[in-house]
């Protein structure tokens, strides 16, 4: 396991085990709590349309607002999208 797959498993985990304490989303924090940086990715992956989400995704990592890791997680989660396409279509993005 690489130390990229290894921090996406790691988010996954933290996830699963806020959620069996009745929180959500990476935080020790309230249930429903999503840190308003990472909001507007989550509504997309939630409203998916392929090139607007991850255009969205794109700008938010160039702008240091989101990680590849969070994104990562925040497509597994909300949309079932894995983590080697997310990294495959943020290269594509560096491409354009």
């Amino acid at each position: 396991m690489n130390d990229l797959t290894a921090d996406i498993q790691a988010l996954l985990d933290n996830d699963r085990a806020v959620e069996d304490a009745g929180g959500s989303f990476n935080t020790g924090l309230e249930p429903g709590f999503i840190p308003v940086r990472l909001r507007g990715i989550v509504a997309s992956f939630k409203d998916f349309d392929k090139w607007e989400t991850y255009g969205l995704c794109y700008t938010a990592l160039k702008r240091g607002n989101a990680t590849l890791a969070e994104i990562q997680s925040i497509a597994w989660r909300e949309a079932q999208i894995k983590p080697d396409i997310i990294e495959m279509r943020m290269t594509d993005f560096d491409k354009m």
